[in-house]
């Protein structure tokens, strides 16, 4: 199956409330929890993103279907910072007062546009930072906005509220 039909699938089940919970995520630096971390400060390896939200369970269960889309591809160990990373900073936009829905439909439209690379053939680490402290990974990545999450799924085939 061809990415970009992975990723609807899952957005089909969210889009269906059909998404599930899992234990919470912790890994290629970022940390999902529901409560608001205290960094360590600096030091040899950087803090982990942390991405603090109400639905840190619902969070996770989408990175682990997000990993296991992505795992197999070439080179994901060089480029899984900068996915996870990025879908962290995409999940981060998302207020605390949206519904789980928005805030997984959020963080699944970056995987769209990260993965989406593969698929025309671009090479994800040449995409990919090098390592550099204080992390600004995904400065680019735009604020939240909930039309341009629904006009997207619905160009997709989905009607999302």
């Amino acid at each position: 199956m061809e990415i970009t039909a992975k990723l609807d699938e899952l957005a089909r089940n969210i889009v269906a409330n059909q998404h599930l919970t899992s234990r919470l995520w912790g890994g290629a630096g970022v940390v999902i929890t529901n409560e608001t971390q205290t960094p360590s400060g600096p030091g040899f390896y950087p803090d982990p993103d942390v991405v603090v939200t109400p639905y840190a369970p619902e969070l996770s269960w989408l990175f682990e279907e997000l990993r296991d889309v992505a795992i197999d591809m070439t080179d994901y160990a060089m480029w899984k910072p900068e996915y996870f990373g990025r879908l962290g900073v995409a999940a981060s936009r998302v207020p605390a007062s949206e519904s789980v829905k928005m805030l997984l439909l959020a963080t699944l439209r970056e995987a769209y546009e990260l993965l989406g690379r593969l698929e025309i053939g671009m090479d994800m680490t040449e995409t990919a930072m090098g390592i550099e402290y204080p992390r600004s990974l995904g400065a680019d990545i735009a604020n939240f906005d909930a039309e341009s999450i629904v006009e997207f799924y619905r160009l997709r085939g989905m009607t999302v509220l």
